[in-house]
C-alpha cells in the first residue's frame, strides 16, 4: 500500500510495532434484498463458466435474461482493495463510454421538447468558436462523425467555455460529416449543449429527466458523491486524484456514470417502455447512420450489429482505466437476450474484463430462435 506522507509512515511504523488491528473498513450500504439467481439449465452452464473465470481472478456482477425471465443475476469475486467485500449483483461501478447513451437520451428529450434539433449546428449553442467548427451539427457529434479527435481536451476543465474552445481547439481529424471517429470529446461537447439548451447544469437534467423517470435506484452522475460512497464505489481520477469535486469537463457526457447491472437492465427496459422517450425518438437512436468497423455500425450512443449465429444487437461498453472499472450492456433484440455485466477486472490483454466475459456467455447462449 502506497503511504503518502511521513506522518503515515510513522503511523504505519508504530501501529506495526503495538500489534494494532488495521482500521475498520467504512460501512456500505446493504445490496437490496432481491437473492442471487441461477435458474435452469442455461443457468446452470453460465454460472459454472464465470465461478471458471472467477477462479481466473475476474471480479464482477452479472445478469443475464431472455424473453424477461432472469437466467443469472450472481456476483462473483470480491471488490477491489484492503477492504473488499464480496461481489454482488448491487455493488456498483462506473460504466465509462456506456455512459453516452443518456447523453444521448438527453439531446433526444430536449428535441422532443422543443429545445433544440439534431440537425443544429453547434454555432446555434457556442460563440467564438474557431473558424469551420460552428457548423458541425448534433448529429454528427452523436455519430461520432463530427471530425474530432478522442483527445480528452477538456480533461481538468470546470469552466464550460473553457472546455468548448480546448475540445475544438486540435486540428479536425477528418471533414465532419464524411466518417467515423470515435471521440469522447465530441460527447463531452453534447453535454456543453445539453446545459445551455435546458438552463440547468448536465447531471442535473439527467438525474431529472432520465435517471428518475427511468427508476434506476443505484445510478448516478459524475458528482453524487453521497450516493457512490454508500455503494462503495471508488471515486473517479483526472490523473491529479479523486476528481468529485472538480465537476471535470473532460469526462462529463462521455462518461462519468456510476451503475449497477440490475440498473442498466432498468435503463434499457425503460428506453424499449417509452418512459423516458417517444418511440420515435427510440427508432433514431437505434438506428444504423454509419459504419464503426469491427464494432458494426454506430447509432446514437449505441453500437449496432448482428450477433454470432445471427439477430439485432444494441450494445455498448465502457471503461474506467485509472480504476480498472467496465461494464457492457448487450440486447439481442430478435429473441429478446440481455447480458448486462459491471467489472473492476481491468483489461486483461488489452480486452475489458466485461466484454471478455460477455463474449464467454455469448457462446453458451442458444442461438437466436432457440428455446
Amino acid at each position: 500500500m502506497r503511504i503518502h506522507s511521513l506522518s503515515g509512515v510513522l503511523l504505519a511504523l508504530v501501529s506495526t510495532a503495538a500489534g494494532c488491528a488495521p482500521p475498520r473498513c467504512p460501512p456500505v450500504a446493504a445490496p437490496p434484498p432481491r437473492a442471487a439467481v441461477v435458474r435452469g439449465a442455461v443457468g446452470e452452464r453460465l454460472d459454472g463458466r464465470l465461478r471458471a473465470l472467477a477462479d481466473s481472478r475476474f471480479a464482477g456482477a452479472v445478469l443475464v435474461m431472455r424473453r424477461g425471465e432472469t437466467l443469472l443475476r450472481q456476483g462473483y469475486g470480491r471488490t477491489a482493495g484492503t477492504c473488499g467485500r464480496p461481489v454482488t449483483p448491487a455493488t456498483g461501478y462506473w460504466i465509462g463510454s456506456l455512459s453516452k447513451s443518456f447523453a444521448a437520451a438527453a439531446i433526444l428529450r430536449l428535441e422532443e421538447e422543443g429545445r433544440l434539433r439534431t440537425t443544429d449546428s453547434i454555432g446555434r449553442f457556442f460563440t467564438g468558436l474557431p473558424t469551420g467548427r460552428a457548423g458541425i451539427t448534433l448529429h454528427q457529434l452523436l455519430t461520432h462523425t463530427g471530425g474530432l479527435g478522442h483527445n480528452y481536451a477538456a480533461d481538468g476543465t470546470s469552466d464550460r467555455s473553457r472546455a468548448v474552445a480546448a475540445i475544438l481547439r486540435p486540428p479536425a481529424v477528418d471533414e465532419p460529416g464524411t466518417r467515423f471517429h470515435y471521440s469522447n470529446d465530441g460527447y463531452n461537447l453534447l453535454a456543453a449543449v445539453v446545459e445551455t439548451a435546458a438552463g440547468e447544469p448536465y447531471d442535473a437534467y439527467v438525474q431529472r429527466m432520465l435517471i428518475g423517470p427511468a427508476g434506476l435506484r443505484s445510478s448516478g452522475p459524475w458528482d453524487d458523491r453521497p450516493a457512490a460512497d454508500a455503494l462503495g464505489i471508488a471515486p473517479p481520477r483526472n490523473g491529479r486524484g479523486p476528481a468529485y469535486h472538480l465537476h471535470d469537463r473532460g469526462y462529463m457526457g462521455a462518461t462519468g456514470i456510476h451503475s449497477t447491472v440490475d440498473d442498466l437492465v432498468r435503463w434499457l427496459n425503460a428506453l424499449r417502455g417509452g418512459r423516458v422517450l417517444r418511440d420515435s425518438s427510440i427508432a433514431r437512436m437505434w438506428r444504423p447512420y454509419v459504419a464503426a468497423g469491427a464494432r458494426g455500425e454506430y447509432g446514437y450512443g449505441w453500437f449496432i450489429s448482428t450477433a454470432p449465429g445471427g439477430g439485432r444487437v444494441v450494445e455498448h461498453g465502457g471503461t474506467d482505466t485509472d480504476l480498472g472499472h467496465n461494464a457492457v450492456l448487450w440486447w439481442r433484440m430478435d429473441d429478446d437476450v440481455v447480458i448486462s455485466i459491471a467489472s473492476a477486472s481491468g483489461e486483461p490483454g488489452g480486452v475489458p474484463a466485461s466484454r471478455r466475459v460477455r463474449d464467454a456467455l455469448i457462446r453458451l447462449l442458444p442461438a437466436t430462435g432457440a428455446p
